[in-house]
């Protein structure tokens, strides 16, 4: 089955499960690695200073939610693939939605991982891997494949998949910020993501190729 993979696919899919089976067992073995990664990055320090700064990156936050982000892919499921007649696309974007929020959700029970101490914004029991991070990937996926080579200019297709990838890189230093989640859940979240893209085109007959 992994034949019907390309190239990128397999480095995605080993490369991706790969790196999320690190972080697991580097979470169950308290790594001294991951310790120094995760306090590598700024957190909150509860200055007054910042509340007015707080305010404004939970407001920001406050797009990122995993029911906002469902929301668009599924315009997307709709009105760019299904409208138009690509079922096994549909299919597949379908298939990544289910599955990879259920492989999400069963990480998030197995792992039981509570989130860094002082979380300043409500958030779910566990936070390995962040749920949040882990829709506007699959989102960004949606829209890189099937929305950004409808644009005719290559400077366009360019600079929309450059905001994407910022896009994902703020979301991700605002929650890191807001003490949502560790660094290493948000890297969880994108390696799973990247997994489960290629994962899931296992169930299918090779997808077409997408022009850019």
């Amino acid at each position: 089955m992994i034949k019907k993979l390309n190239k990128i696919d397999k480095i995605s899919l080993f490369g991706g499960f790969g790196c999320l089976y690190i972080l697991m067992l580097s979470i169950f073995f308290q790594s001294n690695w991951l310790f120094y990664f995760d306090n590598s990055f700024p957190f909150f320090s509860g200055s007054s200073e910042t509340s007015n700064l707080i305010k404004k990156l939970s407001v920001i936050n406050n797009f990122s939610s995993p029911i906002i982000s469902l929301f668009f892919c599924v315009l997307i499921i709709i009105f760019f693939l299904w409208n138009k007649q690509k079922y096994t696309e549909s299919i597949w974007a379908v298939m990544l939605i289910i599955t990879g929020n259920a492989a999400c959700f069963l990480l998030r029970e197995l792992v039981k991982r509570p989130h860094p101490f002082g979380a300043l914004i409500h958030t779910a029991r566990y936070s390995f891997p962040s749920v949040s991070v882990f829709s506007i990937m699959i989102l960004v996926f949606l829209i890189w494949h099937f929305i950004v080579p409808n644009f005719s200019y290559l400077f366009s297709r360019i600079t929309i998949r450059f905001l994407l990838v910022f896009w994902i890189i703020v979301i991700s230093l605002i929650k890191i910020y807001l003490c949502a989640v560790f660094p290493s859940d948000i890297l969880a979240s994108i390696s799973l993501s990247i997994g489960m893209e290629s994962f899931t085109k296992l169930g299918l007959k090779p997808m077409k190729h997408y022009k850019d």
